[in-house]
């Protein structure tokens, strides 16, 4: 989960948009999960909740965390991912990061603005008994990361390319 929180942090988010992907259809990887988070802010909760982000996140239409641990390997079905890339593919974001690591899969998907912000930020990551799914749409400056702290995201140091994390808290 760690890598999760570290991806997330390399790229971050935006899209001036509602992300228009129907996340329940990522319901059926938590069939047979032990644990599932997910974390569905826009509109007015999204409003709502601003003031414990910081105003530099005013810009932000949605926050979608979807988290799923499962107690063995092989209880999810990888292609359940599949509608999630095919979306973020149709609307021509650009793949950032392409990890393959043993049997885990950590991607990045990113919006850029020519103005040096990201207009939008997807991080799917794939892990024998872990799948996360990341979305964040609206305008933000990748610096401002670090006041998404409130919904769990660790406080990360992204300086020249090198990344420092909190340790993970089990």
């Amino acid at each position: 989960m760690k890598i999760t929180w570290i991806l997330f942090a390399a790229a971050l988010p935006a899209l001036a948009q509602q992300p228009g992907f129907d996340f329940k259809s990522l319901d059926k990887l938590g069939a047979n999960a032990k644990e599932s988070t997910s974390i569905n802010l826009e509109g007015d909760a999204l409003k709502a909740a601003t003031g414990f982000f910081g105003d530099k996140l005013r810009n932000l239409t949605g926050v979608y965390v979807h988290s799923y641990e499962f107690s063995q390997k092989g209880q999810y079905n990888p292609q359940d991912l599949e509608p999630v890339r095919a979306y973020l593919m149709s609307l021509s974001w650009t793949k950032i990061i392409d990890s393959k690591e043993e049997d885990e899969t950590s991607e990045i998907y990113i919006k850029p603005l020519p103005n040096g912000k990201v207009a939008g930020l997807a991080v799917v990551v794939a892990e024998p008994k872990e799948v996360t799914v990341v979305f964040v749409s609206g305008e933000i400056d990748p610096a401002d990361l670090k006041n998404l702290r409130n919904l769990g995201i660790p406080d990360v140091t992204l300086d020249h390319g090198t990344k420092d994390a909190a340790p993970k808290k089990d």
